[in-house]
């Protein structure tokens, strides 16, 4: 391969040519980690669409209670004193909330491997990013 420098034809080094395809291989590595990031984030989203209401849960200040209505980001449990809402899903990933539900308890499990995997990814994105960055100012 030769390169024009100032008129003058000058050959990629072999080192320069090593650089190129590791650089190539990293972005090609980032597209295919965004592609899986987006396939599980749309994977991760449908098991929000679990249907919740009915289910019975416990916290550990209000007790017992039951799911009575459920929104996109929060569920409303009603307790023997009233009624409150929680986010979702944020309530039973960190504790809040539990249920005995195999079901329910499933999908929260699911719901945070696949977080997990999709934390790992994007630590995978910035790692490659940072090599293409050392591999192109050298």
């Amino acid at each position: 391969m030769a390169t024009r420098n100032s008129g003058k034809t000058q050959k990629k080094t072999a080192a320069a040519v090593l650089r190129a395809r590791q650089i190539e291989a990293y972005r090609e590595k980032i597209q295919e980690h965004q592609s899986v990031i987006s396939m599980l984030e749309t994977n991760r989203t449908a098991l929000l669409s679990t249907d919740l209401v009915g289910v019975a849960v416990n916290h550990f200040s209000f007790g017992s209670g039951t799911v009575v209505a459920q929104a996109l980001t929060n569920i409303t449990v009603e307790f023997s004193f009233g009624n409150k809402k929680f986010v979702m899903p944020s309530a039973f990933i960190d504790g809040f909330l539990s249920t005995t539900d195999p079901k329910i308890n499933s999908v929260f499990e699911q719901y945070q491997t696949i977080g997990e995997q999709i934390k790992t990814l994007k630590e995978g994105i910035c790692l490659a990013n940072r090599s293409i960055s050392i591999l192109e100012n050298k």
